[in-house]
């Protein structure tokens, strides 16, 4: 065999041992990165047993662990701050609440901030429909745009940037404008939060509630992560210790919530599941403490 021909046939060898090591590496990335089917099979079968159904092709089973973030629970410069961005005005007077501070703008308005990003801020006492809203338009789009890059111009740290404020239905009333952002994380949908905004045609915000979580996030190590198998065994649990909330889980979610932490001094952003019932009914349980939260 000459050498032009043994060099041909040892880089073919070469890249069939390649291909094959890599198909390997991607087989034990798969394994590693996702339970077996049989897992979601048994899990069917243990919930059988207490009288709820769910379709194996119901559970994840990509093994996620989102990371658990957290940020400062609100101080009076950062409630300030919310105040004076939502109104576009300067505060003249300032109070304390009974979890946060209450400031009344030069516009008139009166915002209270709590130390958890709770909103609620109106002007001249204006209120809207708040159950009037339908899906976003390109106009209502660029409006929400305007709004949201208020606070994120603001914002001292791109981190802030991981929480983002997506429109999810929006109103037209006259010359005003109804706003309605759900809040994700990286991504995921924090469970629970939105913030309902509603303005007149020059961006004036007349009226806003719900939450404002734009302050710096801190990626947090050192939590344990509860995956869908415990997740799912401790709705068994649950089901045998207090009876079943419906008969057939319809589908398992992924999430964030929001919780204090124990001195109250932050507020933890922790991965969660959500279990739907085809009747409707939910459990919620974080996948940090294996509970509703």
């Amino acid at each position: 065999m000459d050498l032009k021909k043994f060099k041909m046939i040892s880089a073919i060898l070469l890249a069939v041992a390649l291909l094959f090591l890599s198909v390997i590496m991607i087989i034990n990335k798969n394994k590693a990165d996702n339970l077996p089917y049989s897992a979601a099979e048994d899990l069917s079968a243990l919930l059988a047993s207490c009288g709820v159904t769910l379709s194996p092709d119901t559970v994840p089973l990509k093994r996620e662990r989102l990371p658990v973030y957290s940020l400062p629970a609100v101080d009076g410069v950062e409630a300030q701050r919310i105040a004076e961005t939502l109104g576009s005005s300067t505060r003249i007077a300032a109070n304390l609440t009974e979890d946060g501070y209450r400031f009344r703008l030069e516009n008139g308005a009166m915002a209270d901030i709590s130390r958890y990003l709770n909103v609620s801020y109106g002007l001249n006492g204006t209120n809207a429909d708040y159950t009037v809203a339908y899906p976003p338009t390109d106009v209502a789009k660029e409006k929400a745009d305007a709004f949201i890059s208020r606070f994120y111009s603001a914002s001292a740290n791109d981190d802030a940037l991981l929480c983002s404020y997506v429109l999810a239905e929006y109103a037209s009333m006259g010359s005003n404008t109804l706003l309605k952002f759900d809040i994700y994380l990286n991504g995921t949908k924090i469970h629970g939060s939105a913030l309902t905004v509603y303005q007149n045609a020059n961006g004036d915000i007349l009226n806003a509630s719900g939450s404002c979580a734009f302050s710096t996030l801190k990626k947090e190590s050192g939590f344990k992560h509860y995956g869908i198998i415990n997740i799912l065994k401790t709705e068994f649990d649950s089901i045998k210790a207090n009876g079943a909330i419906g008969t057939e889980i319809e589908s398992i979610k992924t999430y964030y919530v929001m919780r204090r932490s124990a001195d109250g001094e932050r507020i933890l952003l922790l991965p969660a599941w959500e279990i739907k019932y085809t009747n409707g009914e939910t459990r919620l349980y974080d996948g940090v403490y294996s509970e509703s939260p």
